[in-house]
């Protein structure tokens, strides 16, 4: 018998509140179906399922705000499934607990959401600064020569690259690649979240998992799913929650730089701001190129500036020579 728990959507999150069962007890559930949804100081969640089998039990009506880790239902793998089965009818989600939804409350829960978040960064983490500017010309011009090669709908965009290269730096400086909870924790799986900008006010955080073994066009894919459904607050329990490292974004604003807070138990935040054309000098002369400026926050506590020197370094390298990305 397997327990399905409410999962952990965040280190912010404390509870939220089931608003509807989509699967019922004698139900078939296959890996990665959609259970259940809930509501949660970032919106409407979709809950998948990680293991196959029939549920045999419903624990939590809908309706209920439910702690983390609490049991909502028991999943049989040994249970054939039967159309025979009993299927209660599910509480009906328009009850005291839910009756704040809507689009001002979700404006107002992911406000509190993100305040609670950066307090606690504040208040508990130490925060060292970087910052290094990053000569884009050759990257620009592989992006050029690769979105005229292939139809529009196949173009990347320069956030890519951004990601790739953030990634496979952190596989080569491991340290920040981890959590820290009474020491630090190097972390197995590279999974870079990317901060998205809502249509109301706020922001939330869609993961990209295995960024640095992914190639380019299957992130651009990735960011093309994500992002239109992040912005509708219909993401699913997979998307969020799980990045090992995050990355700002606010060059379409044209920021030049942006530092970042700390989401713990996350130990860097990574910033890039927006693609300038300044002079810089370049093998002895100057010249007019496109350039970039990529910031970290780090944790003092888990790495030191020596650290990410070397993590900007390698960034850089990836960004100079895009044709190791």
């Amino acid at each position: 018998m397997i327990d399905f728990t409410m999962p952990s959507l965040g280190a912010d999150m404390e509870d939220a509140v089931l608003v509807e069962w989509k699967k019922h007890v004698g139900d078939h559930v296959e890996r990665g179906d959609i259970i259940a949804e809930v509501e949660t100081q970032k919106g409407d969640i979709e809950i998948e399922v990680f293991n196959s089998g029939t549920i045999t039990e419903i624990c939590v009506e809908a309706g209920q705000r439910v702690p983390v880790g609490t049991v909502l239902a028991r999943i049989d793998a040994a249970v054939e499934p039967t159309d025979s089965a009993a299927k209660p009818v599910a509480a009906s989600a328009q009850t005291d607990a839910v009756a704040t939804r809507g689009d001002a409350a979700t404006t107002e829960s992911i406000r509190q959401a993100v305040a609670a978040a950066v307090t606690t960064s504040n208040r508990e983490i130490p925060h060292y600064y970087l910052a290094t500017t990053v000569d884009m010309q050759a990257s620009m011009a592989w992006l050029h020569t690769h979105n005229t090669a292939v139809p529009i709908e196949l173009r990347l965009l320069p956030t890519v690259l951004y990601i790739k290269a953030v990634a496979k730096a952190l596989r080569d400086v491991p340290d920040l690649n981890a959590t820290w909870d009474k020491g630090l924790h190097q972390l197995d799986h590279i999974n870079v979240g990317v901060v998205v900008s809502l249509r109301q006010v706020g922001i939330i955080v869609p993961t990209i998992k295995d960024a640095d073994t992914k190639p380019l066009d299957t992130i651009m894919a990735d960011l093309n799913d994500i992002i239109p459904r992040a912005r509708d607050l219909r993401l699913r329990s997979s998307d969020i929650g799980n990045a090992t490292v995050t990355l700002t974004s606010l060059g379409e604003g044209g920021v030049d730089q942006v530092y970042g807070v700390i989401y713990p138990p996350q130990v860097a935040v990574i910033g890039i701001g927006g693609v300038q054309r300044k002079p810089i000098a370049v093998n002895g002369k100057v010249e007019i190129r496109p350039v970039v400026t990529i910031t970290m926050a780090g944790d003092h506590r888990a790495t030191d500036g020596l650290t990410g020197s070397v993590f900007l370094s390698k960034v850089c390298t990836y960004l100079q020579q895009p044709e190791m990305l």
